[in-house]
């Protein structure tokens, strides 16, 4: 048997994995900026949602766009 061999392999098994790892964190940093992102646009849809239905359903559209404030018109594209 020869030791040095062995810890030849073993030595660069570990640079291997050590490698791998170091590439799968990133991928899972990556993840995580994507899952903040997602995180933002739902809470932003939220408060749009809550907007639209203190200020009226759908039906009610012309009077949403003659009572409703001029930063929910623009929000909404209507100004």
């Amino acid at each position: 048997m020869n030791v040095e061999r062995t810890i030849e392999f073993l030595l660069k098994n570990q640079a291997r994995m050590d490698a791998k790892f170091a590439k799968a964190d990133a991928r899972f940093a990556r993840a995580d900026n994507r899952m903040d992102r997602i995180e933002r646009v739902v809470a932003q849809n939220n408060r749009i949602t809550t907007r639209l239905e203190r200020y009226g359903s759908e039906t009610e559209s012309k009077k949403l766009t003659a009572s409703a404030p001029s930063s929910l018109l623009r929000l909404l594209g209507q100004s």
